[in-house]
C-alpha cells in the first residue's frame, strides 16, 4: 500500500492460502516493530547528508519531503493552500519538492528504498525459493485518481526496482477495495 503518509507491506507465498498474509514489521529506522513506514525522505544533498535518509531514520530538525505523492495527482486535488492550518499541523515538509527534485524522482527514490527493504525481508523469509518466484507487486491508489496516477506511479515504482526481475509484475488496487481486503484477512 503506497499512500501519502504511511506505507504498509503485506506479503502471502502464492502456494500458501491467502489468509496466511503477514505484514513486513520491521521499519528501518526504529528499535520496535512497527507495521508501517513513514512516507518521508530526506534528499542527501539537500541536508549535507552522506546519505539519503527515508522512512523512520529521518528524525526531526532534517529538511524532509512528505506528501510528495500529490504532486503526481490530478490538478484536481487539494493543495496545502486549500487548507491553511495543514501546513502547521503536519510540519514544514508538506509537500516539499526540494530543488532538482520531481514528485516523480521522490516517489521513485523512496520507493527505490522500500523495495530494496521488502527484498530483503522476502529473500529472509523464502530463501530457497524466492530468485525463482514471480512477485506481483500491488500498489493501492486513491479510486478518484485515475490512470494518469497509476502510470505516473508504475513509472516511478519501475525505475526503483520494482519489476526488475524477469517474472514480478506490477499492479493497482483502488484504496478503499485494498481497505476492505484488508479488514477481511
Amino acid at each position: 500500500m503506497f499512500t501519502d503518509r504511511r506505507q504498509g507491506v503485506s506479503h502471502v507465498f502464492s502456494a500458501k492460502s491467502p489468509s496466511t498474509v503477514a505484514q513486513l514489521m520491521n521499519s528501518p529506522g526504529t528499535w520496535d516493530y512497527r507495521e508501517k513506514v513513514p512516507t518521508i525522505i530526506a534528499v542527501a544533498r539537500d541536508n549535507g547528508n552522506r546519505e539519503t535518509l527515508w522512512g523512520a531514520k529521518v528524525k526531526t530538525g532534517i529538511s524532509s519531503s512528505a506528501w510528495f505523492k500529490i504532486g503526481m495527482a490530478p490538478k484536481l486535488c487539494a493543495t496545502p493552500e486549500d487548507d491553511p492550518l495543514l501546513q502547521q499541523a503536519v510540519g514544514k515538509g508538506l509537500m516539499r519538492i526540494p530543488d532538482g527534485h520531481t514528485p516523480q524522482s521522490l516517489c521513485k527514490e523512496f520507493l527505490k528504498y522500500l523495495h530494496a527493504h521488502i527484498m530483503n525481508a522476502v529473500n529472509k523469509e523464502y530463501s530457497g525459493v524466492i530468485e525463482t518466484t514471480p512477485i506481483d507487486f500491488v500498489f493501492s491508489a486513491p479510486a478518484e485518481w485515475g490512470k494518469e496516477y497509476t502510470g505516473n506511479l508504475k513509472k516511478a515504482a519501475e525505475s526503483a526496482g520494482f519489476r526488475s526481475r524477469l517474472k514480478d509484475k506490477i499492479s493497482f488496487i483502488d484504496e478503499p477495495e485494498a481497505a476492505a481486503l484488508a479488514r477481511k484477512m
